[in-house]
């Protein structure tokens, strides 16, 4: 009974992957937020003929449709993470070294053209938190709770 009731998360064998996995659903989740209150405050511009003369561009408008679409794959991912499937995790490790490649280039920039990059950091802790899963995803013990060891036969 003593046992049942008393569960230590730190020696638990997949614990990093669990944790990842929370973290990126966070994040996922946040970046749908963002692309759809993006939406919403374009939506006046977007269906309006045109504003002060000038038309909303459709470039905006791809990037909008762009955005939602990532957002849902980020989604789809999160969903394939959770049923342990080893190529979500290969894919999100992927995406996140480009975003977090994306991250230091603004870093540079920032470095660059002196613009103070602590309210990049500030707009973008989403991006920073599926960096810090897609670390823990690298983890051996997350390793082997995707791809667990078969029995011989």
């Amino acid at each position: 009974m003593e046992d049942n009731l008393a569960i230590n998360l730190i020696t638990q064998k997949n614990f990093p992957a669990k944790i990842a996995i929370m973290i990126y659903w966070a994040a996922s989740l946040l970046d749908l937020l963002f692309v759809t209150g993006d939406f919403l405050a374009a939506r006046h511009y977007i269906f309006s003929r045109s504003v002060s003369g000038y038309s909303f561009p459709k470039v905006a408008i791809y990037l909008l449709a762009a955005g939602f679409v990532f957002a849902v794959l980020q989604l789809f991912l999160a969903f394939e993470l959770s049923t342990r499937k080893n190529w979500a995790r290969m894919v999100v490790v992927g995406i996140s070294t480009l975003l977090a490649a994306g991250l230091i280039y603004q870093a540079y920039l920032s470095i660059i053209f002196k613009i103070p990059f602590l309210p990049v950091l500030k707009n973008t802790y989403w991006l920073i938190a599926e960096i810090v899963a897609a670390s823990l995803l690298l983890l051996p013990k997350s390793k082997d709770w995707f791809a667990p060891k078969r029995a011989s036969a």
